[in-house]
């Protein structure tokens, strides 16, 4: 560990890291940082209000570490944690981890020597979801190699590619566009404008990052209608950014009747009050109509109709789809007695 780094020196990579409450994993995150065996980094740390220790824990480890520096802000969110963080950069090559994972020590050389041996604006590297009880291994692509943007960004469309920032190592130059703050799933919403900036993208093969899977996690819960409600509309962006593309439009286009189906059906079948829902499906209604408009003519008739029952009539949809579940609820527990 390099606790000596000229701090006027700027660094070639920058490593963000957003930190809210955090702090049962947040040291563990550090270490794996820091014991990375490429030593020319910063790391920014964004502690977006926490309540709990995750800011004094940031603090001791910059007051060791001349490379870690600390920024506390308000609570703005995750994508206002990431810009804040990125505002503060001083490299041009930017990588973003979440308080809660870690990397291998490998991480950082191994993706940035991708990226000058193939001249790659993007680098994509496998990953690990690590659970409590078991660790599963996650592929950047089937076959890994170097594509050009038009290419990933079709790959990135039909969800043969993570839209995950954190897999990732980034020129800065490609980083144009912020992430819109307020929403889950923001990741979705800036991937595909970040990749149409790049002019080569590489995937790797190796897993380098571990991506920790925590249940009471925003991204693991089906009880939130917000967050079906955000995942879609930040799937939107994902497709205006391949607007003007035409090979691309059509297939954006009828990802998003799929992905706007499957996200209602989730919205319908989660835990949140029937109040909360009725909010969320008729905004998410509203965005999928000009989706279902615009590919009459590619759905299956059943498909079709189901889709336009959704849209012309999302709160009796979504209160049928609860009535009914909570009434298998009953029955299942008054036949178990």
């Amino acid at each position: 560990m390099n606790d000596h780094q000229d701090s006027n020196k700027r660094p070639l990579i920058s490593v963000i890291v957003p930190v809210y409450n955090t702090e049962k994993f947040f040291p563990c995150c550090l270490d794996s940082i820091q014991r990375q065996t490429f030593t020319d980094f910063e790391v920014i740390v964004v502690d977006d209000g926490s309540t709990d220790h995750s800011g004094s824990i940031a603090d001791e480890y910059a007051a060791s570490d001349s490379r870690i520096h600390v920024i506390h802000k308000g609570n703005g969110g995750l994508s206002d944690a990431r810009n804040v963080g990125l505002e503060h950069a001083r490299g041009d090559v930017i990588s973003y981890v979440d308080s809660d994972d870690e990397i291998r020590p490998d991480m950082l050389r191994t993706m940035y020597t991708a990226m000058q041996e193939n001249d790659a604006d993007i680098v994509v590297c496998g990953y690990y979801k690590v659970w409590p009880e078991k660790i599963v291994e996650v592929e950047a692509m089937n076959k890994p190699g170097n594509y050009d943007r038009q290419t990933a960004l079709e790959l990135l469309l039909t969800d043969k590619i993570d839209p995950a920032a954190c897999n990732k190592l980034y020129r800065r130059k490609v980083l144009k566009r912020e992430f819109p703050k307020g929403y889950y799933h923001e990741d979705n919403a800036v991937m595909g404008y970040w990749f149409l900036e790049a002019g080569r993208i590489t995937f790797m093969s190796e897993k380098l990052y571990l991506y920790r899977q925590r249940k009471d996690s925003i991204m693991h819960r089906s009880d939130n209608a917000k967050s079906s409600h955000d995942w879609f509309h930040c799937l939107t962006k994902r497709h205006d950014a391949v607007m003007g593309i035409e090979t691309l439009e059509k297939i954006a286009g009828q990802r998003m009747v799929i992905w706007g189906e499957r996200l209602f059906d989730r919205l319908a079948n989660g835990e949140s009050s029937l109040r909360e829902k009725r909010h969320y499906a008729r905004l998410l209604a509203n965005d999928l109509k000009p989706f279902i408009c615009g590919t009459d003519r590619c759905l299956s008739r059943r498909r079709h109709v189901r889709l336009r029952i959704i849209q012309l009539f999302p709160l009796a949809f979504v209160t049928y789809r609860t009535c009914t579940q909570k009434f298998k609820y009953l029955f299942q527990n008054l036949f178990r007695r």
